[in-house]
């Protein structure tokens, strides 16, 4: 009877995280229009809008293999994300800084929804849900860095585009600021300015790497952003602990065993 009921749970965060992405496939792609006079955000958001789609996919293959059907998305969605996406609407008109802002907010709400489907789907032992989930942790947690990286500059830019003169070096103390509240070099690294190009390789975090586990969990060494470990690309693991499960490369999901 436990298992049965472990399984419902499983079943039952699979499909809050397959609304959630449905619905993110719907923001990004008008985000994506909103963007036409900023080519590298717009590039950026079709980039990650497709892997959303395989996010949602790979969910979706999930709850097939678990005996489920595809969840409707509501119009109004869930109400997880209608507190987090629905309460910044109307906050301010500017499209570029607001999308940026909100794209932020969905990924760390998409960051806490793969964390504990991770955990539960170890729990219950479903290891096949555990690495769809990773993969989908790993794409989730490299746009969250670009974004934290690009939201400084986006603000700045809708501000000039209402017509507010903005100072040459506003971009830079902003960039101190942050890094004085412990965001790093928010907005300054390489691949995020003005005509720039994304970072790929082992620029992006997370791509190419896996995801944490054991003890870099929980804002341990090898885990937080600026750590040994996290920014250099490489895992640092504690004393006794072992290494991260396997991760599939992202052209090459999980096997759904039916």
């Amino acid at each position: 009877m436990a298992i049965d009921h472990g399984r419902r749970v499983l079943i039952k965060a699979l499909e809050d995280a397959y609304i959630m992405e449905a619905h993110l496939v719907q923001v990004l792609g008008e985000h994506a229009k909103d963007a036409e006079h900023d080519p590298l955000l717009r590039q950026k958001i079709e980039q990650h809008l497709r892997e959303t789609e395989m996010h949602r996919d790979r969910l979706e293959q999930r709850l097939t293999a678990l005996g489920a059907g595809k969840p409707a998305v509501k119009a109004s969605v869930s109400s997880m994300i209608g507190q987090v996406l629905g309460g910044l609407a109307g906050a301010r008109q500017t499209s570029l800084a607001k999308n940026v802002r909100d794209d932020y907010a969905s990924e760390h709400l998409e960051i806490a929804t793969y964390l504990e489907l991770i955990t539960l789907a170890q729990a219950v032992g479903d290891q096949d849900t555990v690495r769809a989930a990773q993969l989908n942790l790993r794409d989730e947690l490299a746009m969250e860095q670009w974004l934290t990286q690009q939201l400084p500059e986006a603000t700045l830019k809708s501000l000039e585009q209402e017509g507010v003169q903005v100072p040459g070096n506003a971009l830079v103390n902003a960039q101190h600021i942050l890094a004085d509240a412990g965001m790093g070099a928010a907005g300054g690294q390489p691949g995020y300015g003005v005509g720039q190009q994304p970072m790929t390789g082992q620029q992006t975090p997370g791509v190419g790497r896996q995801p944490m586990t054991g003890q870099q969990a929980g804002g341990q060494p090898g885990y937080t952003s600026g750590q040994q470990g996290y920014a250099s690309g490489q895992q640092s693991h504690g004393p006794g602990t072992q290494p991260p499960p396997e991760v599939f490369p992202p052209d090459q999901p999980p096997v759904v065993n039916p």
